[in-house]
Order: C-alpha cells, then sequence, then structure tokens
C-alpha cells in the first residue's frame, strides 16, 4: 500500500504497462457510469448518469482516459460540475452529511487520521 503521493506515482508508473482496456474494463465503465438498479431508484438514473457516472471518469488521470478512449467532459465543464456538486452536497445539514452511509467518512478519518479530513484549502483554485 503506498504511503505517499509518491509512492502511489511511482506505483502507478510502475503499473502502466500492465493495463490495457479490456472488456471487463468497459464492463466497470458501464456499470460505475449507469448502475443497475431498480425500483424507485430507476428515477434517478438520468440525472446520475450524466452528473456522476460520466463526471467521475472524466477527473480520472489522463492516462487513463488515454487508456479506456471515451471522450471526456472538457475540463472546465467537470470542474465546473464538481464544484456544483460540491455546493448542492453542502446544502444537506453536516449531521447528517457526515452520518451517511453508515459514518463512513468519520470512520475512515479515525483509522488514517486527521490530516485525510476533507478541507477547503485543499480545493484547487
Amino acid at each position: 500500500m503506498p504511503g505517499s503521493a509518491r509512492e502511489m506515482s511511482d506505483y502507478f508508473a510502475a503499473m502502466l504497462p500492465e493495463l490495457k482496456r479490456t472488456e471487463d474494463s468497459e464492463t466497470v465503465y458501464r456499470f460505475l457510469r449507469r448502475p443497475p438498479v431498480t425500483g424507485v431508484l430507476r428515477l434517478g438514473l438520468d440525472a446520475y448518469e450524466p452528473l456522476l457516472g460520466h463526471l467521475a471518469y472524466s477527473v480520472l488521470p489522463p492516462w487513463a482516459i488515454a487508456l479506456h478512449g471515451h471522450r471526456p467532459y472538457p475540463e472546465p465543464a467537470a470542474t465546473a460540475l464538481l464544484r456544483g456538486l460540491r455546493t448542492a452536497a453542502l446544502l444537506v445539514p453536516a449531521p447528517i452529511r457526515w452520518s451517511m452511509p453508515e459514518g463512513h467518512v468519520n470512520k475512515a478519518i479515525r483509522r488514517l487520521g486527521c490530516h485525510v479530513a476533507p478541507r477547503r484549502s485543499q480545493l484547487p483554485r
């Protein structure tokens, strides 16, 4: 497990020649872009697919986008969407936002340390 940004970068540099676009990776892409949900959740798919599904792909590192070959949102559009989603998410009261689902953010912070807590100062300008 990489312990720093440098180690993570070195890991990906070493793994990059091994990575390939395969039918399995396309299956994952389709699943993440449009998950197979049922019932009332299906009503949100038309919003989920462009807002979260394709946006998540669009903010992958350039080498990952080049590897998979799908056209991402232009960087200014992806940045604007991310900022808009953050603004919308912050409208949810903090006690609800931090506890869902099952307090995963707080558990991760306790496990990894305070340095991983989300902070405005970490956002790009």
